[in-house]
């Protein structure tokens, strides 16, 4: 499932982290243990930290552009 590669990528980054992004990782800790849910609607959303977060995605490397653009029109026609 990607979420658990998302996760398990997550979680290789942060055992070889330098300490200017060790914050952001911890940021994308915390979204993630939020839920899918949450976790999908804050990727998707047109905020600032969502603009800095997208740049260091550990979820950014599973799909192709093509793939990512599917996905989250596909999850954002779910939603309604």
């Amino acid at each position: 499932m990607l979420w658990d590669k998302a996760v398990a990528i997550l979680k290789r980054w942060q055992l070889t982290v330098c300490p200017q992004t060790e914050s952001t990782l911890k940021e994308w800790e915390d979204l993630i243990n939020s839920g899918q849910e949450i976790c999908f609607e804050f990727m998707t959303s047109k905020s600032e930290r969502a603009d800095r977060l997208r740049q260091s995605s550990p979820f950014s490397c599973l799909l192709t552009p093509k793939e990512r653009v599917a996905f989250i029109k596909d999850w954002k026609n779910e939603k309604g």
